[in-house]
């Protein structure tokens, strides 16, 4: 019999891990159900070091968010136009253009048809959905407002991607601009230099100091550019390993919030992430408790989601949410007072709205303040070293003319 780990939240907001052998993902679920847990990720074998809702949302999945959210939207307008359930998945797979998406649409209809409820379906899946959505489709289920419920959920995803895309949009320029350098540097010190070495044996020591240093650097980087690849890929290697070790993940995301402008533009992210989720989650009823233990999920860095653990832990002894926000130090001021005041205006699920559309719009007007900086920097930086080196050359040339 196959065993799974799974992640759940108990009635009281706690966060509950362990191992169950059972004969399929279904019994397992049901039995954290009947425990009065709420499942946030159950999967057959070991578990992987990252969260999947991070991983899924946030990172690399089988299925992109782009196609889990066109579905969405899609099939929420199937339902609006009155299309059974079943004949609405048809519909899906009929017109699904990635054979992922098709092949998951199929064992939803598959389950549906058997007499799962669509949530159930969807929980099936596991990996291939973030695991608050499940929860998200339940409560429409039951409330009798799947199309509403679904409509939110593409909102909300959209929302996320377009938050990424334009992130990762403003940093494609100074991306190529950084690549464009290194390589210059690269073939000026490996291919232009050692071109000089002939005109220059006979000077030994009468060079500029300058002068032979690139040209020692151009011949070892011309013996020993694939010494220096290699470093440079188990250098990578090691980080990306040293990375799944949760006390170097730790310190590596508490120094990334320390940088300046763009550990603001950290916190930024992470805030907006945190907002639009809290937000979805308490609209489509979940307890305060059980919505922050997913959320913490959603968060990408460690140092911010170990401090919503405590967090939690406050809640669960009858604090609000603003004090202990405000404690940890991470979120930015202005979220922490929207957060109190909706907390004592009774409108909480209002104010992480508005905070999420605040932050969208700091988010890329803090990008454009970091691209604004970094980009004449980087231009300036390139020149600077092309012109040492030409100067370095010439400064040869002109101690060439002085001995002749």
């Amino acid at each position: 019999m196959p065993s799974f780990r799974y992640r759940a939240v108990s009635a009281g907001g706690e966060t509950v891990e362990g191992s169950m052998e059972a004969a399929d993902r279904s019994i397992v679920v049901e039995k954290l159900r009947g425990q009065g847990h709420f499942p946030l990720k159950v999967e057959e074998g070991s578990a992987s070091g990252q969260s999947i809702l991070h991983r899924d949302l946030f990172g690399t999945s089988r299925i992109a968010l782009r196609d889990i959210t066109v579905a969405t939207r899609e099939l929420s307008t199937l339902l609006k136009a009155g299309l059974p359930l079943d004949r609405a998945l048809r519909v899906l797979i009929d017109v699904a253009d990635v054979t992922a998406v098709r092949e998951i649409q199929s064992r939803i209809l598959e389950r549906v048809q058997g007499g799962a409820s669509l949530a159930d379906a969807i929980e099936e899946e596991g990996r291939a959905f973030p695991s608050f959505y499940a929860g998200m489709v339940r409560a429409g289920e039951a409330g009798g407002s799947l199309h509403d419920v679904l409509v939110r959920l593409a909102d909300f995803m959209e929302r996320i991607q377009a938050l990424r895309e334009s992130v990762r949009s403003a940093l494609i320029y100074p991306a190529i601009l950084m690549t464009m350098a290194v390589l210059t540097v690269i073939v000026m010190f490996g291919l232009v230099l050692p071109q000089f070495r002939p005109l220059f044996e006979d000077m030994g020591d009468a060079l500029p100091l300058l002068t032979r240093i690139f040209l020692v650097v151009g011949d070892a980087v011309q013996a020993w550019w694939w010494a220096g690849a290699l470093v440079i890929a188990l250098a990578v290697l090691l980080f990306r390993r040293a990375l799944k070790d949760p006390a170097f993940r730790l310190r590596w995301d508490i120094w990334k919030l320390g940088i300046p402008l763009a550990g603001d533009l950290l916190r930024k992210i992470e805030t907006a992430r945190f907002a639009h989720t809290m937000a979805m989650l308490l609209h489509g009823g979940q307890p305060l408790l059980e919505a922050l233990a997913i959320v913490r999920d959603v968060v990408g860095n460690s140092a911010l989601r170990q401090a919503l653990s405590g967090i939690t832990e406050r809640l669960r002894q009858g604090q609000g949410l603003a004090a202990p926000l405000a404690e940890c130090g991470l979120f930015p001021s202005l979220a922490v007072h929207l957060v109190r005041v909706g907390e004592e205006s009774g409108q909480l699920e209002a104010m992480l709205e508005q905070i999420a559309i605040t932050y969208d719009r700091e988010v890329q007007e803090a990008t454009k303040r970091l691209m604004a900086l970094l980009v004449p920097l980087l231009t300036v930086g390139l020149g600077v070293v092309i012109a040492i080196i030409i100067a370095s050359v010439l400064g040869a040339f002109l101690s060439v003319n002085e001995i002749v």
